[in-house]
């Protein structure tokens, strides 16, 4: 039966590579950066088998990796991804996430925000709000930003609001001021300069009160 959900997961990769050439250096490193999340996918929804020493699965991703160019910074961080996978319980996102985090800050570094937000989008989707509430702040907040840099406003705040509320559950003052910084940008971006500059007062008046607490 036709899976929707699974013919647009990734799509932001399927859509790079669509406009890249398969010869070019760039397409070898987001077809890398594809098969890995898949494998993650994988691994979360079949366990352990999907990620067997003897599987194809594991080889070929590996053989992706081979492919970047052996300097690319992303290349080491993916084959991280990979190794903690192997060694850590199916489903276990402790190892996994900030691996998956520092790719898809690669990717946002390098102005690949459509890319980076779905690495977030996919760690989001896989960790415990709770139990892994520092990922989970952090992913939501950086999906925000590349959101908002894309012009996706509505979006952004959304991802900005989920961030806020996981920081209010685990009373992380923190998160709670710099998703209120992501909607002052987003005001801002909107033309509401005056709504902006109330949004960063409070975060201003809010981090003081809880630097003298």
């Amino acid at each position: 039966m036709f899976n929707r959900a699974e013919s647009t997961r990734h799509l932001p990769y399927f859509t790079e590579l669509a406009a890249l050439d398969d010869g070019d250096v760039a397409w070898r490193s987001v077809s890398a950066g594809l098969v890995v999340l898949r494998l993650v996918d994988a691994w979360i929804e079949e366990g352990a088998a999907a990620v067997a020493a003897d599987g194809w699965g594991v080889r070929s991703v590996e053989a992706a990796i081979e492919e970047m160019p052996a300097g690319d910074i992303v290349r080491a961080v993916l084959t991280s991804v990979v190794d903690a996978i192997k060694t850590s319980s199916a489903g276990d996102m402790h190892a996994i996430a900030p691996r998956l985090m520092a790719y898809g800050r690669a990717l946002d570094l390098d102005a690949k925000w459509l890319l980076a937000a779905d690495v977030y989008e996919t760690i989001i989707t896989h960790v415990h709000p709770v139990e892994e509430s520092d990922v989970a702040i952090a992913a939501h907040l950086r999906l925000g930003t590349c959101l908002y840099k894309v012009g996706a406003l509505d979006e952004a705040s959304a991802s900005f609001d989920a961030a806020s509320a996981v920081a209010s559950d685990v009373d992380d003052m923190f998160g709670i001021l710099r998703a209120q910084i992501g909607h002052a940008k987003i005001a801002h971006a909107r033309g509401n300069t005056p709504g902006a500059e109330r949004l960063l007062d409070a975060a201003i008046a809010a981090a003081e009160a809880k630097r003298w607490k």
